[in-house]
């Protein structure tokens, strides 16, 4: 079997994965949802709801007529939540400059975080050019700057820091100088693709 660090190489592969929509489903973080307000009405009715079967339950009365305006609550806040996750997805996936895998390398650690560089532009697959741009990055390099959201827009180019940790959790053997797959959410969501989908 081929390993998965040979994978990162392909680069059809990635442009494949990129466009697949079960891997772009599959692959936002659960926690990306809460940082939408919109998310936040719905969720609200599905908790009251919660709230009441369970005080019902409690007193026994679960099986009764007053349990049936929390089970209509429970329902329409289980429907609003899912239409407001597919809007939000259907229009994130729309958007242009937003959900793109881009092969990055790791050219330094500091502060317990690996420093890897990327680019958001058509050679975000390319192995070759990203070697390139890994050999003048350096965390205060003048040649490439990055802001707080961690992303330049001038030349599309972006550094991206990351906990050593979470990386060595799903790439025990990662290190200064290999290569590794971000998925690009928008500018505050950049994350780490999970190897499962790396195993073409």
């Amino acid at each position: 079997m081929q390993k998965v660090h040979d994978i990162f190489m392909r680069a059809s592969d990635l442009s494949k994965l990129e466009k697949d929509p079960k891997f772009r489903k599959a692959s936002i973080p659960k926690m990306f949802w809460f940082k939408k307000p919109a998310i936040y009405p719905p969720s609200a009715l599905l908790f009251v709801a919660l709230l009441g079967l369970l005080y019902l339950l409690n007193i026994d009365s679960l099986i009764t007529l007053q349990a049936i305006p929390f089970v209509v609550l429970l329902l329409l806040g289980a429907i609003w939540l899912k239409a407001t996750k597919k809007h939000f997805q259907t229009s994130m996936f729309k958007k242009d400059g937003t959900f793109k895998l881009c092969l990055a390398q790791i050219f330094d650690e500091k502060d317990k975080n690996y420093y890897m560089v990327s680019t958001l532009s058509d050679k975000r697959h390319d192995k070759h050019f990203i070697s390139d741009l890994g050999k003048k990055a350096s965390i205060e390099s003048p040649e490439i700057t990055h802001s707080e959201s961690g992303h330049n827009t001038e030349n599309s180019v972006f550094i991206k820091a990351i906990k050593k940790t979470d990386i060595l959790k799903l790439y025990p053997n990662k290190k200064i100088g290999d290569f590794i797959v971000l998925n690009y959410l928008d500018k505050q969501n950049v994350i780490l693709v999970k190897p499962k989908y790396l195993n073409f």
